[in-house]
């Protein structure tokens, strides 16, 4: 049973993406949640690894699925450019990106809740070139 995680266990490593793949090509669940409620592309993204996220948003994951601690895609993203130890050398913004042209909703008062100063500006930046995508209330 515990082979059922491999995939969230092992995406955030350094190196194995190659891995990744083969281990879903075999069969290995890509959208399964973890214990935590976290999907492999919401782990991906609050890592910051966006050639990984693209990986996973390939696959055609769940992108309304909101994890164990009531977070969507975007506000899992949003949080690990606040809280991942490896922020700094990793590209949330990346992340951001490909979740809004993955078509996840914009909800209206998320900008201003980002608390890195980047992060907020793409954010307001992109609700300002977008406004069919920015929605009011929805699940941060």
């Amino acid at each position: 049973e515990a082979y059922r995680d491999i995939v969230r266990v092992i995406l955030h490593l350094p190196g194995k993406l190659d891995h990744v793949k083969r281990l879903v090509a075999m069969g290995v669940e890509y959208d399964r949640p973890d214990a935590e409620g976290l999907t492999p592309v919401q782990v991906a993204g609050w890592e910051g690894l966006p050639e990984v996220m693209a990986y996973f948003l390939s696959q055609k994951p769940d992108l309304s699925h909101v994890n164990g601690y009531g977070g969507t895609l975007l506000s899992t993203i949003i949080h690990g450019s606040e809280n991942c130890p490896e922020r700094a050398g990793r590209d949330h913004i990346g992340c951001l990106e490909l979740a809004l042209r993955a078509g996840v909703a914009l909800p209206r008062r998320v900008p201003g809740l980002a608390g890195d100063p980047e992060v907020a500006a793409f954010l307001t930046d992109w609700a300002e070139q977008y406004p069919g995508q920015v929605v009011d209330g929805g699940v941060a």
